[in-house]
């Protein structure tokens, strides 16, 4: 001690006898799975947790941890009996997002106005694609169920190989070759990802299957691109400025 004193050895042992003799407060102590992956064999395992007494005439009402301690207990024992029924992880309500179906909606309201021989030509495009759509989004349904397998228990390396596979199918068709009106390829990758995300919806709202991560497996990029330039200014860089992008640390 900085003072020169030192404690004698009896009063020490007085002391550690008197106070040394529980594991401490519960709320303080490790985990069980902590435990395990540790060397640590405390003899104070079997003892009792260490309590305020409320006799004593310098304590003044509850320990502010006990009271959080279980407070949030209580919190926890709420949610865990909200997941059991159902009643927080419900199923999601079908809601469309205006802006990704906007430009699928917008092309065929064009589709309907003009000269006989365009809107024929426009909505052979629209076939097109939505039938193209639809197809992946039958070859997609076939992969993830897998025979009855759960398509999260298969291995990762062969999942990304299904899904890397099924976007190169649903980005491979149409073409500009194939189309008569909308010919510019960014045009047709805006209509193919909106009508993926419409397609999808549709199902949902039919009750034949629940919201499935089919458009944003196959077409999250270009869903991302619509929803920004919706929302207004947005900007576009490439992959090797993105890839060194940093947070500022201010």
């Amino acid at each position: 001690m900085t003072s020169g004193l030192t404690i004698r050895p009896i009063t020490f042992q007085s002391d550690f006898a008197m106070y040394h003799n529980s594991r401490g407060v519960h709320w303080k102590e490790k985990s069980d799975n902590y435990k395990k992956t540790t060397s640590h064999n405390s003899e104070k395992d079997n003892l009792p947790y260490t309590r305020r007494g409320k006799k004593s005439q310098y304590i003044k009402g509850h320990f502010i941890m006990d009271v959080l301690d279980s407070a949030g207990r209580k919190e926890r024992n709420r949610i865990l009996a909200s997941m059991e029924n159902n009643s927080l992880f419900g199923p999601l309500d079908t809601v469309a997002d205006s802006h990704l179906a906007q430009p699928w909606e917008d092309a065929v309201n064009a589709a309907k106005v003009g000269d006989p021989r365009v809107v024929q030509a426009m909505q052979g495009d629209l076939l097109r694609i939505k039938d193209h759509v639809e197809t992946v989004h039958q070859e997609y349904k076939a992969y993830r169920a897998n025979n009855g397998k759960s398509f999260t228990n298969i291995p990762i390396e062969t999942r990304q190989d299904i899904l890397r596979k099924l976007s190169k199918r649903f980005t491979s068709y149409p073409t500009p070759a194939d189309m008569e009106v909308h010919t510019d390829t960014a045009l047709i990758s805006r209509l193919r990802a909106s009508y993926a995300f419409v397609f999808d919806l549709q199902q949902n709202a039919r009750g034949s299957t629940s919201w499935s991560r089919f458009p944003w497996d196959l077409a999250m990029r270009e869903l991302c691109l619509i929803k920004a330039n919706a929302l207004g200014p947005s900007k576009t860089v490439t992959t090797g400025f993105y890839e060194r992008f940093k947070l500022s640390r201010r």
